[in-house]
């Protein structure tokens, strides 16, 4: 059954219009991307660009449907982790925290060779991908609505989208020695 979808896929995308629904993954691609805060759309540019290539399919409804239809299905059976080649590895270090509350929580942080950092961590059962920000004093990371702040060997994770007043989510975390 895998094969039959497929070779649907195959066909439907070699379609007359050329390369046409061979961009939907671009468009996918980017829509993932842009939920990354601050640099989420500039690092959209390249697969913008090439999801531009499935615009003809539009005007055709039906191809475009089935097309679609038969790529949302392999994808799901084929889906392959979000990679971009272009930014790569220098280094990652996973650091455990105890916070004040008894929680505790294991960050990952990425360092990549174009000078970006990253940091992966749980957030009420969700695993983000903050991006470090310009900060005046420690490391800034974001993501979604959340924060987390480092200044040296200790964190504190914030809700943005909770009132002023309210304490971090996890606070006084403290790193763990190794």
């Amino acid at each position: 059954m895998k094969r039959i979808v497929l070779a649907a896929l195959v066909v439907v995308t070699v379609g007359p219009s050329g390369c046409g629904l061979a961009a939907a993954p671009c468009r996918i691609a980017s829509a993932g991307l842009k939920i990354v805060p601050v640099v989420g759309h500039v690092a959209t540019v390249p697969t913008d660009a090439c999801a531009e290539v499935i615009d003809p399919w539009m005007k055709r409804p039906l191809a475009f449907f089935l097309a679609s239809s038969a790529w949302a299905a392999t994808h799901s059976v084929f889906a392959m982790p979000l990679t971009v080649p272009q930014i790569q590895t220098a280094s990652t270090q996973t650091t455990r925290y105890d916070c004040k509350d008894g929680k505790s929580v294991s960050v990952q942080y990425t360092n990549t060779r174009n000078h970006q950092s990253f940091a992966a961590l749980t957030v009420d059962g969700r695993k983000l991908l903050f991006v470090h920000v310009v900060s005046g004093s420690g490391a800034h990371y974001v993501a979604d609505q959340y924060t987390w702040w480092t200044k040296g060997p200790q964190a504190n994770l914030y809700d943005e989208m909770a009132a002023k007043d309210s304490p971090p989510l996890l606070a006084a975390c403290q790193a763990c020695a190794k």
